[in-house]
Parts: C-alpha cells; structure tokens; sequence
C-alpha cells in the first residue's frame, strides 16, 4: 500500500467512525424521546385503570382543595371549568362548575382566591371524604352528620360545602 492510499483508508475510517458515532448519538436521544412517551402512555393508561375501577385519583384531586389557594393552583389540580357564573347575592364571588361523571364540583372564588367548594357524589359508591370530620358522603344521615360536626361544613344530601 503506498502512503496515498494509506492516508485515503485513514480519512475513510475517521468518517466512517464519526458517522458511526453520530447515529449512535440520534439513537440514543431517539430512543430516550421514546422512552418519554412511553412513560407518559403507561402513566394515563394507569391513571385511566384506576379511575375506572376506584375513585382513588379523584379523591386525591379533591383532598388538594384548601380554602385560600390561588385560582390558577387550583385549575392547576382540577382543570379548566365547564362553566361559571357570577354569585347574585356577592357579586365579588364567581362560582365555577365542574363536571364528572362521580361527582360535581363547584368552587366559589372572591378575589382571585378559592373561599368554598362543594362536592356533590353522582354515583352512591363515591364516598368522597368530609374535612375536618373524619367522615365521607354518604356514611351516614345527614342530621347525625350535622350533630357530630361543630365545623365550618355546610352538608347536603349527596354533599358538602367548606368554606
């Protein structure tokens, strides 16, 4: 082989090995890319398996609710509202309504800020529980819910407001 050759075959291989190495960089940034949106299917199929079969994710979201948080935090946990409207009796509160196909919640917000919510069970197995009692829906009559609790709770039939 002659000295031209020779440095011919070196260039090659130098562009070869940093071809070789450029495609292994895409791939791996590929397949890491892959691997997010992987993740992310299985999270949401998970989280659709469990909503499906118990009401472990929307007692959570509930659970988070706390009165004084900002509007944006609490879009942030429960999502965009399905409607609202302006309070006739206060018209610094707006009432924002959400629906689910267990539970209906509406949030009374005054000045950028969460004052009170209630929490309406459609389905009789949704037993969100009832702050500051110790107690969920649906656990017992209304009036032995109301004797029991000295709170800041208003209880309904099928649910409850904080504020």
């Amino acid at each position: 082989m002659t000295v031209v050759q020779e440095r011919s075959v070196s260039k090659n291989g130098f562009w070869v090995k940093l071809q070789s190495i450029a495609l292994t960089i895409v791939a791996i940034m590929l397949s890491l890319g892959q691997w997010n949106d992987t993740k992310d299917a299985l999270s949401s199929a998970y989280e659709g398996f469990v909503t499906h079969w118990t009401n472990q994710i929307e007692y959570r979201q509930i659970s988070q609710l706390h009165v004084g948080q900002t509007q944006e935090y609490v879009k942030s946990i429960i999502g965009i509202p399905q409607a609202s409207k302006v309070s006739k009796i206060d018209s610094k509160i707006t009432f924002y309504y959400y629906s689910n196909k267990k539970y209906q919640l509406t949030l009374a917000i005054k000045s950028h800020r969460l004052s009170g919510y209630s929490v309406v069970a459609i389905n009789t197995d949704f037993f969100a529980p009832i702050p500051f009692i110790n107690k969920t829906l649906f656990e017992g009559s209304l009036g032995v819910l109301l004797e029991s609790s000295n709170k800041c709770n208003t209880l309904t039939s099928k649910g409850f407001i904080r504020g």
